[in-house]
């Protein structure tokens, strides 16, 4: 018994020791590991990140340089020998191109410099078929060849494809090709700083190895797949690697820039973390079985309690410590148990401050779409041009927490883009000097002649923005195409006094905001347009109607109506004073009778003229409330909408009475060949038709008919109708 109690001990011992250190130490141990991996691969993309800015900021240079001799020095429009000049000093300039050369707008070379021969005239040769002229002389963009490697020396070279467009009419003058050399990008990766079995290097989306610090493991033609997505997979330098990368485009061609790090290096830390764990663990456990054995009730209450604190950090609550009041065994289990707790505690807090960034970064997000959304209902609601733009300036500016926010519309021409709305006093300042630009010149004429959004991160240095004395701290630029049923209208300026203000998010939010801008301000043109169009129709409609209707009221002297104590009785002699003051002002005239009975005149209109007046009288004194007037008057447009209901039913009865009078004439004369029987058919038949009390037909006699310009033959007394027989 005394052993089965001693097992039971033994057995309950372990079971409340055993279990909750393992459990802990595997979930210490699978948080430090899954800590250590993120921490390390958010500095991998940190590199990835560095070297991916290097790269782009290297290529959008020698992009830039090839603007500045096309659009600057004006390369299309130079001489011959002015061109192979301005070629030779970009080559001197820009060591990293190996060839240039200017190509005709059919594709034959014009110019062509390079570093490892001089080209004669009769060396030149033609490009037509080639990619780096069809590819941009049809599309009109820049064009980027895949990567490929010098045969001789094996270093990595792209080509680069520059349409060179007429400024005026945007015609192709040709095409500036460039090939340039990426071995400026192994200064890139080999200046970079990296740690004990770290490495980063660039691979081709062909897979091919591009750049690394060991330029030896690019001319062997080293070949590596990059995997779906970040993490540990095996790497190029080590069998084992956390991995990051990201993705570079140029137009339709991509590089991969990876940074790894050796998972041996990696989890260093973290395997320390489990070894010291396990060690304590363990530890703990023979220090309890021992106690165990010597003493039970010494060890069941401290175990107990030890029990009790690991389900709390089970559970969650990391700020649970384990009461060192001990020396022996069981006091440095309570304290390595405390320490596993607090490095728990420490991974889980960094683990929390990731949570609230992230958490930040959404908010972000939110409040950018918020903003988004609010610019949106402003758009949709304003359909006056500057009151609209007016106020998306200001919202934008104000949501975003911009330096300042300027709109630009072009001319009817087309090759001026005007401000038409500026926030604050650099606004005001630029509207009162009629501030433009001229399409293609600027980041915003940029914009708006590629339709594409243009991005500065420095603005002083970018060589395609125009510099604003009225804006002198601006640091970032964005300037944003405004675009509506597949045409640009024009272009929104955002500025930032901040560097690199404007990331890819913030710029894809904005453009989304100028996008729904541009669609609200084609749709307030539109609507102003209807609106004219629909006053201009309903006024030459009322034209019409007034003409109608006094063509109408000519017909007869008087027309109307008055209601007495006999009945309905016609309306006679001269109008009252106040239906003549309400016709003739097309207002309501209140007049009061010598018995204190109060009349109103009310002018009766139909559509856009006034046709008559009614009066009315109300006994007993007392004047016309609003109520009693509103009611008039509504009544007063039913009737003018029926009055013209039955002019129109009238005036259409009439003309189809005339064209079946018009067509029973037409039948009668038709019923026989025999002149002289359709001769005095029509006279009887019109004369009948039109109640008229004479009708005279002549036909010129033989000598007349041949001698259309002699003098007419001698009057005769028109014949009666009656006197005709048909």
């Amino acid at each position: 018994m005394r052993d089965s109690l001693r097992t039971q001990l033994t057995v309950t011992l372990l079971a409340l020791t055993i279990v909750p250190l393992l459990l802990s130490g595997l979930v210490m141990a699978r948080q430090s590991f899954q800590a250590q991996e993120q921490q390390v691969l958010g500095l991998e993309r940190a590199m990835v990140q560095r070297v991916t800015t290097a790269v782009e900021s290297f290529v959008e240079g020698l992009e830039g340089q090839l603007h500045m001799v096309v659009e600057v020095k004006g390369l299309d429009s130079l001489p011959m020998g002015a061109q192979h000049e301005v070629l030779s000093e970009l080559l001197a300039y820009q060591d990293a191109f190996a060839d240039l050369a200017l190509l005709s707008r059919d594709g034959r070379e014009l110019v062509r410099v390079s570093r490892l021969r001089t080209y004669r005239r009769q060396d030149l040769g033609s490009r037509a078929s080639q990619p780096e002229y069809w590819v941009p002389s049809r599309s009109g963009e820049i064009y980027y060849s895949p990567v490929r490697f010098d045969q001789v020396l094996g270093e990595p070279i792209i080509t680069i494809g520059l349409p060179v467009v007429d400024r005026t009419s945007g015609e192709l003058r040709g095409v500036l090709v460039g090939d340039a050399r990426l071995k400026r990008v192994w200064d890139v990766i080999a200046g970079m700083p990296v740690g004990e079995g770290e490495s980063v290097y660039i691979v081709s989306q062909e897979g091919r190895l591009v750049a690394h610090r060991n330029p030896s493991v690019v001319l062997r033609g080293t070949r590596f797949q990059v995997p779906a997505e970040d993490g540990v997979y095996p790497g190029l330098d080590a069998p084992e690697v956390v991995l990051a990368f990201e993705t570079i485009h140029f137009g339709e061609q991509s590089l991969l820039v990876v940074a790894e790090k050796a998972t041996s290096e990696a989890f260093r830390l973290a395997m320390n973390t489990l070894l010291i764990t396990a060690v304590a663990v363990l530890g703990g456990i023979v220090l309890a079985t021992a106690a165990g054995l010597v003493a039970v009730r010494r060890i069941v209450r401290p175990i107990e309690a030890l029990s009790t604190t690991v389900e709390h950090v089970a559970a969650g609550d990391f700020s649970r410590r384990v009461g060192v009041a001990r020396q022996d065994e069981i006091g440095r289990l309570a304290s390595g148990f405390n320490r596993m707790a607090a490095q728990l505690r420490n991974m889980v807090s960094g683990l929390e401050t990731r949570v609230a960034e992230r958490t930040r970064d959404l908010e972000r997000r939110s409040n950018y779409l918020q903003a988004s959304a609010e610019v949106g209902r402003a758009a949709a609601s304003i359909l006056d041009v500057d009151r609209l733009i007016g106020q998306v300036v200001n919202l934008i500016r104000e949501r975003f927490g911009l330096y300042y926010v300027g709109l630009f519309l072009l001319n009817e021409a087309g090759d001026w883009a005007v401000l038409r709305a500026g926030t604050g006093t650099a606004g005001k300042a630029l509207l009162s000097r009629g501030h433009r630009i001229r399409v293609g010149e600027g980041m915003i004429g940029w914009a708006v002649s590629r339709g594409q959004a243009r991005v500065s991160g420095e603005a002083a240095r970018d060589i395609v923005r125009l510099a604003t004395p009225e804006l002198p701290e601006t640091r970032s630029e964005a300037a944003l195409p405004l675009r509506s049923r597949g045409q640009v209208i024009g272009a929104l300026t955002v500025q930032h006094e901040m560097g690199g203000a404007f990331d890819p998010e913030t710029v894809t939010v904005l453009q989304l905001m100028a996008d729904q801008v541009a669609v609200a301000i084609d749709n307030a043109r539109l609507f102003a347009e209807s609106q004219q169009a629909l006053a201009a129709e309903r006024h030459a409609y009322g034209e019409m109607s007034a003409e109608a209707w006094h063509r109408l009221a000519a017909a007869r002297e008087q027309w109307g109506f008055r209601s007495t104590e006999d009945g309905l009785v016609p309306s006679q002699g001269d109008w009252p004073p106040e239906m003549q003051q309400a016709l003739g002002e097309g207002i309501a005239f209140a007049h009061e009778d010598e018995d204190g009975a109060v009349r109103v005149a009310l002018p009766l209109r139909v559509r856009e003229g006034n046709i008559g007046a009614l009066s009315f009288r109300k006994e007993g004194g007392g004047g016309w409330t609003d109520e009693e007037l509103d009611v008039l008057r509504t009544l007063l447009d039913q009737l003018g909408v029926a009055l013209d209901s039955a002019r129109l039913y009238e005036e259409t009865q009439r003309r189809a009475a005339r064209e079946r009078l018009a067509g029973a004439v037409t039948a009668r004369i038709r019923q026989t060949l025999d002149m002289e029987t359709v001769l005095r058919t029509a006279v009887n038949q019109i004369a009948d038709a039109m109640g008229l009390a004479a009708v005279d037909l002549r036909l010129l006699p033989g000598d007349l008919a041949a001698n259309p310009g002699g003098d007419a033959p001698q009057s005769h007394d028109p014949v009666p109708a009656g006197d005709v027989q048909g």
